[in-house]
């Protein structure tokens, strides 16, 4: 009877906080491993190289693409289905096809810039050893992250308008996101005379997944906050 018993007894869901931070961490590995292919494949291309091979360009271009679509709907799957959980109205579809246009036009935007000469860094660290400079560029981070945040919170919240409240929470929690993230591609500056380089663009990769954790764990309590509308529940 007791085997009977411990059958019948549910195992308790696991929390919306342990989901969220598993889906985005997998989301950020998938991002990160796509963005790192894109750059490898653009590097052994020579794609800065203004004499690269048209076909060389050409693959390299369509793995940024192809790496912004999937990193973005990877993303927009798996913690769309978390935040389903809260909401059970959530527009999963709308949610995953807007953020997948959002990926094209980021892989447009990546892919493109893959194909450009590579700036000439040889003063910049003499520039930034000016304390002025770090001043300037730590109030423009803070915009920059700002704006970053009112953009995507606020495209969001749009999309979840009509079956969520809290949404003003989540956006002000994706501005701190997003001052956060500035802070974090940031530290790439301190790679010196390799700024500009290979080291740091796969560097960059790599800040990218850290600030997708970042970002994960600030909207912890934004995630928390979400509830559903009365006339969608």
């Amino acid at each position: 009877m007791s085997d009977s018993l411990a059958v019948s007894v549910p195992h308790p869901a696991p929390s919306v906080a342990g989901s969220w931070i598993k889906a985005n961490a997998l989301a950020a590995l998938i991002n990160t491993a796509m963005g790192l292919v894109a750059l490898l494949l653009a590097h052994a291309f020579g794609t800065h190289n203004p004499d690269a091979g048209s076909f060389g360009k050409f693959i390299a271009f369509l793995a940024y693409v192809a790496a912004g679509a999937a990193g973005f709907s990877a993303f927009a799957t798996l913690n769309g289905r978390v935040l389903r959980e809260k909401i059970p109205a959530f527009p999963l579809r709308t949610w995953i096809i807007a953020h997948l246009v959002i990926g094209v036009l980021s892989g447009l935007y990546g892919g493109y810039s893959a194909l450009q000469p590579l700036p000439d860094m040889s003063q910049v660290s003499q520039v930034l050893a000016m304390p002025g400079v770090w001043i300037g560029m730590l109030f423009a981070g803070i915009l920059s992250g700002v704006v970053m945040g009112l953009v995507i919170g606020g495209f969001q919240a749009f999309i979840m308008r009509e079956v969520a409240q809290g949404l003003g929470a989540w956006v002000g929690f994706w501005v701190l996101a997003g001052v956060l993230t500035m802070f974090v591609y940031g530290l790439v500056l301190f790679m010196g005379d390799q700024l500009g380089g290979l080291t740091s663009q796969i560097m960059g990769v790599g800040l990218g997944f850290l600030s997708a954790i970042v970002t994960t764990i600030v909207m912890l309590p934004a995630v928390a906050w979400l509830a559903p509308r009365q006339h969608a529940a």
